[in-house]
């Protein structure tokens, strides 16, 4: 489903002054042989650009300090601009180490290293950002999701509500809190802040389609339903929102409905596993066995330690009377996860129609011991 929320948030560092703008203004395009410190130190030009003039300022040996720090800063921009972290770290380095109190290249560099994964350089860089501008929200959003990357999401909840309290209109930060949140299994904090997120960013299809997702676990299948229906409606190609509203009208017993919302998110995404086995369990509960026998081998194909499919299959064995066949996948089913009392006594069900009262009654035993209601429950599957 998805797609990452960190979102890159640059403050280009400008030398002031009347001389530069009015460079610019005069050189709106920029050519070999312009002034390259003017359009270097004023900052916006497009990356190719901007490396140009900036390295040429570099190169020039006429450079002061502080124009030095200017034009390694903003060539790192540009840098960053063409995804070479590399360079770029390497540039907000040389920035820093003329102007040691530039807060913006403390920041640009965490962002950098939480890209290349580098998470400890990532949390002092903006530690040093924070200690240089307090009030400016970037740096604790970045040092949070610096903490969320090394698992630590009490710390980066921390982190993002500080950043809300600097800043209560960036709907990102509400955004990687609730992810925070939802990695704690918080489901109604991370609704609030996703809430918050949508409120500010109307066209936030994650804040819809992860919203929807936790009314559907909640049960509250109307709110569930608007918001997955406002995810497709600004993402047509939205894979996880089609494939969880199906699961809501699967529920609903609306099954020409679940079978049209597997099915399209099986068209954006012919890999799509889980689909798959979801518009297979439809078919199997309304009696289409073939139909999702060919669904659950396309499931295990793809993924052939989905226990899921796996198990699934195995009903559908069983129901179609190939009771070898579905011995095999309930067995594959219970080594995978061998909790499933599910696969247990549909093992033993099958083992009992193949002849084996043994080993079929041994399965059957354990798994009503340990599951008392796991008999209705086959039973309504049509494993009786």
């Amino acid at each position: 489903m998805h797609r990452s929320l960190a979102a890159r948030v640059r403050r280009p560092f400008v030398l002031a002054g009347a001389a530069f703008r009015a460079a610019a203004a005069l050189a709106p395009a920029w050519t070999q042989g312009a002034d390259d410190k003017a359009l270097c130190l004023q900052g916006g030009l497009p990356p190719e650009q901007a490396v140009a003039s900036c390295t040429a300022v570099i190169q020039s040996g006429s450079a002061t300090p502080a124009e030095l720090a200017v034009a390694f800063h903003n060539r790192a921009q540009a840098y960053q601009d063409k995804h070479d972290a590399g360079r770029a770290i390497a540039d907000y380095t040389e920035a820093l180490a003329r102007d040691p109190n530039d807060a913006a290249s403390f920041s640009n560099r965490g962002d950098l290293h939480l890209l290349t994964r580098d998470f400890d350089r990532a949390l002092d860089d903006f530690s040093q950002a924070m200690r240089l501008s307090p009030v400016w929200a970037r740096p604790p959003m970045g040092q949070g999701v610096a903490y969320a990357a090394k698992g630590d999401y009490d710390r980066a909840i921390l982190d993002y509500g500080a950043s809300i309290g600097l800043d209560d209109s960036n709907f990102t930060a509400f955004a990687m809190r609730a992810d925070a949140y939802l990695r704690k299994r918080d489901m109604d904090a991370a609704i609030a802040d996703f809430t918050q997120a949508v409120r500010l960013n109307p066209n936030f299809t994650y804040g819809f389609e992860t919203r929807g997702q936790l009314y559907f676990y909640k049960g509250d299948y109307d709110r569930a339903l608007a918001d997955l229906d406002e995810a497709i409606r600004l993402d047509p190609g939205a894979t996880d929102a089609f494939n969880i509203r199906g699961a809501i009208h699967r529920e609903r017993r609306d099954d020409d409905a679940a079978i049209a919302d597997f099915s399209a998110a099986i068209r954006l995404q012919p890999t799509f596993v889980m689909a798959f086995n979801n518009r297979a369990s439809v078919n199997s509960q309304r009696g289409e066995l073939d139909r999702a026998l060919a669904d659950y081998d396309e499931a295990i194909r793809l993924d052939p330690r989905y226990q899921l499919a796996l198990n699934g299959r195995a009903i559908v064995r069983y129901r179609k009377g190939d009771h070898v066949a579905a011995i095999a996948d309930f067995d594959a089913a219970f080594r995978l996860d061998p909790r499933d009392m599910g696969s247990l006594y549909g093992r033993g069900m099958a083992k009992l129609k193949q002849g084996d009262g043994e080993g079929g009654n041994a399965d059957v035993t354990e798994a009503r011991e340990r599951h008392p209601a796991i008999e209705a429950e086959y039973a309504r599957l049509g494993v009786k």
